[in-house]
């Protein structure tokens, strides 16, 4: 990994130093998914995340937060939806004809398969195609996001960061 503060002077490492990597998911898939949920002019508004049960541990979101925030930092909106996320998903649709369009892709895996060989599908890019190949208006509001917390799983690396340590060797470049 290369690490290039040339245009931060106020950054200042030197050897021995540690620095963590922490990812965030695009701003493109971030505003897909508030946009086809109906966020958008809610995205600032601070939200408690709080889980059900106390003894769960998996939940890792700090509270308050806000939508943008959760989607962009503490979960995992860009990996590929699963076929167990799309069947339940079917019960939240805005539309007759978008619950059809769900219930035929998460009922076959073989259907599911050949849809996924089109396009890389993330859960903001699943909910943006219903909505568009149905011609639909309706946004994903009847969606909640704790519906949403339970069925996307956490960005793995909010939960334990990458730490780097800087060193004085230098890798040949390849």
């Amino acid at each position: 990994m290369n690490l290039d503060f040339t245009h931060n002077p106020q950054i200042k490492c030197k050897t021995g130093d540690d620095v963590a990597a922490w990812p965030i998911n695009p701003d493109v898939e971030v505003n897909r998914l508030l946009e086809v949920l109906g966020l958008e002019e809610r995205q600032a508004t601070p939200i408690s995340v709080l889980s059900p049960d106390p003894a769960n541990t998996k939940l890792k979101i700090p509270t308050p937060t806000n939508s943008r925030a959760l989607f962009q930092h503490y979960l995992e909106i860009c990996a590929l939806v699963s076929c167990e996320t799309v069947l339940p998903l079917a019960q939240f649709a805005p539309s007759l004809e978008i619950k059809t369009i769900l219930l035929s892709i998460g009922q076959d895996k073989g259907a599911y398969a050949a849809f996924l060989a089109s396009d890389y599908m993330t859960f903001g890019r699943l909910l943006d195609y219903t909505i568009t190949t149905t011609c639909s208006i309706a946004a994903w509001n009847q969606l909640s996001l704790p519906s949403i917390i339970e069925t996307l799983p956490p960005c793995r690396l909010v939960i334990t960061p990458s730490p780097l340590h800087l060193s004085s060797i230098r890798a040949p470049s390849p």
